[in-house]
């Protein structure tokens, strides 16, 4: 018996809002369609991190000069008024380097950061036949929680440098639907992958403009009181 496929169509999560997907299984050969006992579907959070950072006593080849001073062809599409007594430099040992475990430490590690699960197909599986594709719609409640946003690769490195140390990080929201067959036998199936938006919560409202209001009047003034030359009068 083969777990054939299993498909996912699943939305975004978002912050305290409910996603509506559903998961489709068909199972071949076709007599093994009615042996399913139940099917669930598990959420998880992967997370991986990466240091990486050169040995101790260990430098970097130096870019040298290439011994071919003659600009290929390919170069003219991108050369834009470079100039003629421009040198040229060979990388070639220098970019093998970077990813030459001798020259590097490098320490990894990925672990799960939490895992949901629920039986979409239970003791409903009684009389289905799985040799034809068995959809079952499900929903993925998020609470007010902004989790990190998802991401299919790696955010790339980070550092100071190529002869420093470097880091890299992914996380991933990742569907697994889990077959039980009727024998006892599982089989775990990955059938996609969700990101997560999060939301930004809006400013708390401005408090209202002060407003004021107020009367000018002229100083009752005498002859022998006149006004100082810098007043002003108000109307």
């Amino acid at each position: 018996m083969t777990s054939n496929w299993a498909r996912l169509a699943a939305l975004a999560l978002s912050v305290a809002s409910v996603a509506a997907s559903d998961l489709r299984v068909k199972v071949l050969p076709s007599e093994c369609g009615t042996q399913i006992a139940s099917v669930s579907l598990r959420l998880q959070l992967d997370e991986f991190g990466e240091v990486k950072y050169l040995r101790a006593g260990v430098v970097l080849p130096k870019i040298t000069k290439a011994d071919n001073q003659t600009r290929p062809e390919s170069f003219g599409l991108w050369d834009f008024g470079t100039q003629e007594d421009e040198i040229i430099y060979n990388y070639t040992a220098y970019d093998k380097a970077l990813n030459d475990p001798t020259y590097w430490v490098v320490k990894a590690e990925e672990r799960r950061g939490w895992v949901t699960e629920t039986v979409l197909f239970g003791s409903n599986t009684r009389g289905m036949d799985f040799s034809e594709p068995q959809v079952v719609p499900f929903v993925v409640v998020s609470p007010a929680v902004n989790y990190p946003p998802a991401q299919r690769e790696s955010n790339g490195w980070s550092g100071f440098g190529l002869d420093r140390r470097l880091s890299r990080t992914a996380l991933a929201y990742r569907y697994h639907a889990i077959v039980t067959f009727s024998d006892g036998r599982k089989e775990e199936l990955p059938v996609g992958y969700t990101n997560f938006r999060p939301r930004f919560m809006p400013p708390p409202p401005s408090p209202p403009p002060f407003t004021w209001d107020a009367r000018f009047e002229e100083r009752d003034r005498t002859d022998d009181n006149p006004p100082a030359p810098h007043e002003i009068k108000t109307v």
